[in-house]
């Protein structure tokens, strides 16, 4: 044999044997890599093997086993995050090493002797875990796909992309409870898709087929049903949703993002409200969010609760807290129905405590299309006990909002209430339109730690008593602080629809108050619009008994003219008008008055 014969030969064998090697090392490497699982012992079932799961702390790389749970049986997996994650059946509880805020991701299996071990690192909660991810445009989509157990479903909408119905789902082989068509979805393949969520927020009105442009309120209802316990509450998308039913609120946030919640002109109840809680026994804790409520007094539109009277756009009982924030509330009544109407009634409950209302308004115009001297009913925000027995109120807050009434009721009024810790600051309370009666009123009832400040009142039409406090039914004091009233001059009748800017009156039929109570009205700006009418008086005090009345530094517009003097007392006793400086020359007006009155003292600080 030649020398080249030879080497050809030689070289063919060396590679014959490399490639050998090479195959052997291959075969290695996959058995270091993908392992059978399978019990040495007797396993749990036909279907599953009992393994040990250990998690690791990427930080400080420990390990702590937390427990055992279920592989697949004899299922050959490789190790990595997705081939574990799709033999898992059941894993420990691992919350006592990750606390609520972390998650584990699975991502190993190994063999130590006879135990299967599953390894896992800690991570984020928010970690996006796109192993075995698969996308849908619509939930229609997925629910005709043929998507796998142990597959993470995502859609970008219920019917379309950015209907506000995207989700995410696991998909699971058996149901975890019951198909609901939301938090777990039956699909045609015969898996089960649940709703992927986080409890502390809210979920998409979407979800529910709850959508603009369209009669809503049977799947509102039934979304607040579903949400209640699971979910911290709904969000509402752009647009506008009509209300053809009455809404029953439950305890939860609901919140709207330019959103409109409008009555429609077929609105039909058996109650008094458009919207309500579930129901009037229950406590019940709510806010409301960026949502605007608008109500068209319409003809065809039916309350069959008590006819024309009281009905309410909103009405909340027995309410433990309550949030009103950026919303607003709006009725009108252009066709002239007969109707009273009020805005947000908190009405005859248990209790009203932690109540807070910000940077939002109520305007209340179903008096537009009236006669100015029409004497209609109806508010825009009230809170009411009963007769028999006054209602707890506590911790009551309501800033920056603008109230505006166009009857001849007051646009806020506590009333048949025991109130302590009732706060309003910083808004703007207006009436025009019909001779308003009282704007403000404190009435039949007690109140302690009650205050206004920063508020500006408009008397656009005559208000007969702006503001009253009386029937007393226990010892009261109110503050009026670095408040501004603007007075319009034209229309008034000082004995007629212009009596008083704060009223007070005699206190509860057979209750004698062993104490004073008090009206402290401090740093008070009184302004004219025009100089063609008058009042009486600023303040009155008729019938009263045991009255402290403060009117410190106030600032009286020389326009402003009152037919009779700043204060006034009438068959009042034992009452002192207190002042930290003179009150002399603060009005072209006389200083007081005294018409049938005994024990009535002038303390000015001169």
């Amino acid at each position: 044999m030649d020398i080249k014969l030879f080497l050809t030969k030689r070289k063919r064998l060396l590679s014959v044997l490399a490639l050998c090697c090479f195959a052997c090392f291959c075969i290695l490497i996959a058995k270091r890599s993908s392992i059978i699982i399978d019990d040495p012992n007797t396993p749990l079932s036909a279907s599953y093997i009992e393994a040990m799961f250990y998690v690791e702390n990427t930080d400080s790389g420990s390990l702590t086993c937390v427990g055992d749970g279920l592989l697949k049986s004899s299922a050959e997996i490789s190790n990595d995050a997705k081939a574990t994650k799709a033999a898992i059946v059941t894993a420990p509880d691992y919350t006592a090493v990750t606390g609520d805020t972390l998650k584990v991701k699975w991502s190993t299996v190994k063999t130590s002797g006879d135990e299967i071990q599953v390894y896992g690192a800690i991570v984020s909660a928010e970690a996006e875990d796109t192993t075995n991810t698969v996308h849908f445009t619509t939930l229609e989509q997925m629910t005709f796909s043929n998507v796998e157990a142990g597959t993470i479903a995502t859609t970008d909408g219920l019917y379309k992309a950015n209907d506000g119905g995207a989700a995410k789902y696991t998909i699971s082989d058996t149901p975890t409870g019951k198909a609901d068509g939301v938090f777990e979805i039956k699909l045609l393949n015969g898996k089960y898709a649940n709703l992927m969520y986080d409890s502390s927020q809210p979920l998409n009105v979407a979800l529910f087929n709850v959508f603009p442009g369209r009669a809503s309120t049977d799947s509102i209802n039934t979304a607040i049903n579903m949400v209640k316990g699971k979910a911290s509450g709904l969000q509402f998308n752009p647009g506008t949703y009509y209300i053809d039913k009455q809404i029953k609120l439950d305890s939860m946030a609901y919140y709207g993002n330019n959103t409109t919640l409008e009555v429609s002109d077929n609105f039909i109840s058996k109650g008094v409200s458009v919207i309500t809680t579930k129901n009037t026994t229950d406590d019940f804790s709510i806010e409301l969010h960026g949502l605007n409520l608008h109500w068209e007094i319409k003809p065809s539109q039916t309350l069959q609760g008590n006819g024309k009277y009281d009905t309410m756009l909103m009405a909340l009982f027995n309410t433990q807290h309550v949030v009103i924030d950026s919303c607003k509330f709006e009725a009108i009544n252009n066709a002239g129905i007969d109707r009273k109407v009020s805005l947000l009634w908190f009405k005859q409950p248990k209790y009203i405590k932690n109540v807070t209302i910000t940077n939002s308004s109520f305007e209340n115009r179903t008096g537009i299309t009236l006669s100015t001297t029409d004497h209609w009913m109806g508010g825009c925000l009230w809170f009411s006990g009963t007769k028999d027995s006054l209602c707890t109120v506590d911790n009551i807050n309501i800033s920056n909002c603008n109230v505006h009434t166009t009857l001849a009721d007051e646009a806020i009024c506590f009333w048949f209430v025991n109130a302590t810790n009732v706060h309003l600051s910083d808004c703007t309370i207006s009436n025009e339109h019909c001779n308003n009666d009282n704007v403000l009123a404190f009435v039949d009832g007690a109140f302690n730690n009650v205050s206004v400040q920063r508020t500006t009142f408009n008397v656009i039409s005559p208000s007969m008593y702006l503001t009253k406090m009386g029937n007393l039914w226990g010892t009261s004091h109110i503050k009026y602080d670095a408040c501004t009233f603007n007075v319009s001059g034209q229309n008034l009748t000082p004995y007629k629809n212009a009596v008083a800017l704060f009223f007070l009156y005699h206190d509860k039929s057979g209750i004698t108050l062993n104490e004073t109570s008090s009206l402290l009205i401090n740093n008070c700006k009184f302004n004219s619009l025009n100089s063609t009418g008058q009042y009486r008086s600023i303040i009155i005090a008729y019938g009263v008994n045991d009255r402290d009345i403060h009117f410190n530094e106030p600032v009286i517009d020389s326009k402003l003219t009152l037919k009779e003097a700043v204060a006034n007392f009438e068959k009042a006793n034992n009452c002192n008008l207190l002042s930290n400086k003179s009150l002399e020359g603060i009005s072209s007006s006389k200083t007081y008055r005294i018409v049938n009155s005994n024990n009535i003292q002038l303390l000015d600080g001169r």
